[in-house]
Formats: structure tokens, C-alpha cells, sequence
């Protein structure tokens, strides 16, 4: 599967709402963010907006997290709820990164 890095919508999106969230949610500032982002029905009635702001604010964990063995935890609680599952991880000093594929070392967990 190609990845196109020239469309990030889906990340910049979520970062803009995660922002948001912190910043104090509102309902029309909200629908302003999914209008510039192209969402093709982006208004909101308050039981989605409610749960659009509950998902901004659980993107915001791994920024508050104490330290970077907590911050990988936070991230992989997000990635398992994504259609795939990937992982990330420090070990020996090294700084969080994903497994390799190509590495024996990267397909045990």
C-alpha cells in the first residue's frame, strides 16, 4: 500500500480538532476546522460534536504524558484502535521508533 505523503489531510485534520480541543471546544469553530479541511457535511449536531471532541481530546494524551516511555504508551492506545496495529517501543537507550520489518528483532514483541 502507497502512502501519499502530498494528502495529509487525515493527520493535519486531526492534529487542527486535537489543537482545538485544547484550546477550548466550540461547536462552530469546530465545523470552521471541517470546512477548511473539505469535509463534505461538516456540520454538527451536539451528540456529534460531543463525540468528536471526546476523540480530540483522547489525541491530546500523548502530549501530556510525563515522559517518553509514557508517551509510547498513550500512542499505542491509539494505534490499536486503528485498522492496523502497528507498535511503537524504546529499547536499549535508543529513541521510540517502530519495528522493523526487515529486522528479526522487529517482528517479536
Amino acid at each position: 500500500m502507497q502512502f501519499n505523503h502530498g494528502n495529509m489531510v487525515g493527520p493535519t485534520l486531526a492534529a487542527e480538532l486535537a489543537s482545538l480541543a485544547a484550546r477550548g471546544w466550540a461547536v462552530d469553530t469546530a465545523v470552521t476546522v471541517l470546512r477548511a479541511h473539505g469535509v463534505r457535511r461538516p456540520d454538527l449536531d451536539d451528540a456529534t460534536s460531543t463525540r468528536l471532541q471526546e476523540w480530540s481530546l483522547w489525541l491530546r494524551v500523548p502530549f501530556s504524558a510525563p515522559d517518553v516511555d509514557s508517551t509510547c504508551d498513550a500512542i499505542n492506545v491509539l494505534l490499536e484502535s486503528a485498522a492496523s496495529r502497528p507498535s511503537l517501543s524504546t529499547h536499549d537507550g535508543h529513541k521510540p521508533a517502530l519495528p522493523d520489518p526487515e529486522c528479526v528483532a522487529g517482528m517479536l514483541r
